[in-house]
């Protein structure tokens, strides 16, 4: 009775993917899935046409979601914040009005991200863990995207394969512990491809309007985000789809690009915050092969050669199945196309986005390997593929530890106190002024670093331990600004403000230490301060300064 009721689940979903045109079979000779008969017009594919089906579909999302987020959010609160977080929380902090001001000038690119996390630290605080959820969840909710994107092609086994790769790969672990919007990118991104992949299964208008609306929402989340789409037209292209499918395609992608028009001229007028690029070797091997997805260079050892294996393998398959479709079906099949499959999706995935970053990158600075975090998805699905197609399961489990146990070792260095931006201190430096200083001392900062590494944003994060110093150089606050940083003056302008302060703490970069040959000690010595202890860090260095003598 079991098996006959077994029996019958199987034939139903067969026959529901003879409808939809896609037969996946074990391909024994190359390790890939097969895809033949492709009617004129495919219909869904009713993962669903039995309940139970549908219901280890989403039990499987939401398990490998949570197990994601949880990998990503463990330990997270360890490292310090570093500058570009606290531009997040910086910004995420100001008011309404402020944060629409500040957007006006800058990072109008962020500006999803920054209302978003407006919203949740208004409601949970701006901690390290807190501020750091949000991206955790994003991980998850990829994750569970994944799934949903394999589960609608292949194997459970594979789908499981793909989320635990994608949950330890470094690039992701690190995003889901960073305040900033990658890791809703890749969520982004990876729903937007399930959008058009039922999309193409439906065929109808509104399917095509739902995809215009979650890639619009992609754009918003991070412009970059947007290409996606075009690894999705390559991937139609690839797989032969004819031209009224290539027709929806674009003119859901138009739809998506004009309700994404705000953003993209806003960015357009703020295109001069990322000019720093252009002074920079930021594409090299190393920001090209190794920091994009993999973070070290064992693992790129290792993640290269299976994105190539699979990638050639889904190239030969692609090949395979339109030579059969010409063969076949003749000038009707070439007339309805085959539709792309998981390989063709992820390997488009993977290259397209970056190729165009990179091309682009030779005319104007567009490249750094953190903006390539949306193809995480698509780089896990085809490591899990390459997995997939050893024929030894014990070969193909012993690949898949090698490639967790190598992400497992970057992640542990992820972390640490310090492992933020080459060693971001100010957590520790917070907590070295909050155990020492006292109300009514002031603090001088260090000025000369660039803007997002000078101590001061340690005030602006960790305001508990700064809490009754006075910050006796700082001009205009940060949230009263056009920019992203407070605005200060010299501490020769400060005489006033010293002449009734006992003690001093300057913090200063180790690179630029406080000596009597420095300006700022001379003018502290000229109103009657001395040095009287120093308290290294790690790349920070906080010197005390009492009135009196030595």
């Amino acid at each position: 009775m079991v098996n006959g009721s077994s029996a019958d689940r199987a034939l139903r979903v067969q026959t529901a993917l003879i409808q939809w045109g896609h037969v996946l079979l074990p391909d024994t000779a190359t390790g890939m899935t097969s895809t033949v008969s492709a009617p004129a017009r495919p219909r869904r594919l009713e993962l669903g046409s039995s309940r139970v089906a549908l219901s280890a579909v989403r039990w499987q999302a939401v398990t490998g979601g949570l197990f994601a987020a949880a990998v990503s959010a463990a330990g997270s609160w360890i490292p310090s914040f570093w500058g570009d977080e606290g531009a997040s929380v910086m910004s995420a902090e100001r008011s309404w009005p402020q944060l629409f001001v500040l957007l006006g000038h800058v990072d109008a690119v962020h500006g999803s991200y920054y209302a978003l996390l407006h919203v949740w630290i208004r409601l949970f605080g701006a901690s390290e863990l807190s501020a750091r959820t949000p991206s955790a969840l994003a991980v998850g909710a990829a994750a569970a995207g994944v799934v949903v994107l394999v589960r609608r092609f292949v194997s459970p086994r594979v789908a499981g394969i793909s989320v635990l790769l994608f949950a330890v790969l470094p690039r992701v672990t690190y995003m889901g512990e960073e305040a900033r919007s990658q890791a809703l990118s890749a969520a982004a991104a990876v729903w937007a491809t399930v959008a058009f992949v039922h999309a193409l299964e439906r065929g109808g208008r509104r399917a095509w309007l739902g995809y215009a609306v979650v890639l619009a929402a992609a754009d918003y989340v991070f412009l970059y985000t947007g290409l996606v789409a075009v690894a999705h037209a390559c991937a139609l292209l690839l797989s032969g789809s004819p031209r009224r499918t290539l027709a929806r395609w674009a003119a859901a992608t138009g739809l998506a690009l004009a309700l994404s028009a705000p953003l993209v001229y806003w960015s357009f007028r703020e295109r001069s915050q990322v000019a720093f690029l252009e002074t920079l070797d930021v594409a090299d091997p190393q920001t090209m092969l190794v920091s994009p997805w993999f973070g070290s260079i064992p693992l790129a050892v290792l993640g290269w050669p299976a994105v190539g294996v699979a990638g050639w393998r889904i190239l030969r398959a692609v090949r395979s199945r339109s030579e059969r479709g010409r063969r076949d079906g003749g000038a009707r099949a070439r007339r309805a196309g085959i539709p792309p499959d998981l390989g063709t999706l992820a390997l488009a995935g993977t290259i397209v986005p970056p190729a165009i970053v990179l091309l682009v990158n030779v005319v104007h600075a567009d490249f750094t390997s953190r903006y390539l975090s949306f193809c995480t998805p698509f780089v896990a699905i085809l490591l899990a593929l390459a997995v997939a197609a050893v024929p030894s399961r014990a070969l193909a489990a012993a690949l898949t530890a090698a490639l967790v146990g190598t992400s497992l070792v970057t992640y542990a260095e992820q972390r640490t106190p310090y492992a933020k931006d080459g060693g971001s201190d100010w957590s520790a430096v917070a907590s070295e002024v909050g155990a020492h200083g006292r109300p009514g001392d002031a603090v001088v900062f260090d000025e000369r670093v660039k803007a997002d590494r000078r101590p001061r944003v340690a005030e602006h994060l960790y305001p508990d331990d700064f809490a009754g110093l006075l910050d006796v150089t700082l001009r205009t606050p940060y949230e009263r600004t056009t920019g992203l940083w407070d605005r200060v003056r010299p501490l020769s302008a400060a005489r006033a403000e010293l002449a009734s302060v006992p003690r001093v703490w300057v913090l200063r970069a180790k690179q630029h230490p406080l000596t009597a040959s420095d300006p700022q000690e001379r003018e502290l010595r000229r109103d009657g301060f001395t040095p009287a202890a120093v308290f290294p860090v790690h790349r920070t260095v906080i010197y005390e300064l009492t009135r009196g003598t030595p």
